[in-house]
C-alpha cells in the first residue's frame, strides 16, 4: 500500500512539472534596451509568457535628463522560435497596456509586465522576442534559452 501511495504521488510531481517549464532570468545572446530585461519564460501546454522589466534611469547624461518613460506593447510584437522561424505573435498583456494606450513610468520606477503568446513546441531551444522596430524605443531580446544552464 505505501509503494503505490509513493508511485502515485511520484506520478502526480512528475506530471505537475511537466505541465510548465519555467525559465528565471534567462540567458540570451542580445538586446537593445540594457533598461528592459525578461525577468522569467514561462512555457505551458495553452500559452506561451514572457516577463519583462522596465527600469527607467533617474539620470544617465543627456538622453534621460530625469525624463518618465512612455511604455505601450505594439500588436506586432511577437516571439520567434529559432529552431523553425515561425512567429506567435501576442495575444494578451497584463499590467501594461497595448498601443496606443500607454503607462507613464517616472524616473527612478521598476514596470514589471507579461507578455502573452500561443504555446510554443516543447521542443524549442531558443526563441527571440521582437516588437517591431519602428524607433529606438522598441526592443528586441535574441537568442534566449529555454534549457537549464549548469
Amino acid at each position: 500500500m505505501k509503494n503505490t501511495l509513493l508511485v502515485l504521488l511520484i506520478s502526480f510531481l512528475m506530471l505537475g512539472t511537466l505541465e510548465a517549464q519555467t525559465y528565471i532570468y534567462p540567458a540570451y545572446g542580445s538586446r537593445s534596451h540594457a533598461n528592459v530585461d525578461v525577468t522569467r519564460v514561462k512555457l505551458t501546454e495553452t500559452y506561451s509568457m514572457v516577463e519583462m522589466e522596465v527600469n527607467v534611469p533617474t539620470s544617465g547624461g543627456n538622453l534621460y535628463q530625469e525624463t518618465s518613460w512612455v511604455v505601450c506593447m505594439k500588436k506586432e510584437t511577437y516571439l520567434r522560435d529559432r529552431d523553425n522561424g515561425k512567429k506567435y505573435y501576442i495575444k494578451r498583456v497584463d499590467n501594461v497596456p497595448m498601443c496606443p494606450q500607454d503607462k507613464v513610468v517616472p524616473p527612478g520606477q521598476k514596470l514589471r509586465f507579461r507578455l502573452y503568446f500561443d504555446a510554443l513546441p516543447k521542443t524549442t531551444k531558443q526563441i527571440d522576442i521582437v516588437e517591431e522596430a519602428e524607433n529606438s524605443n522598441d526592443f528586441s531580446f535574441f537568442k534566449i534559452l529555454l534549457f537549464p544552464i549548469a
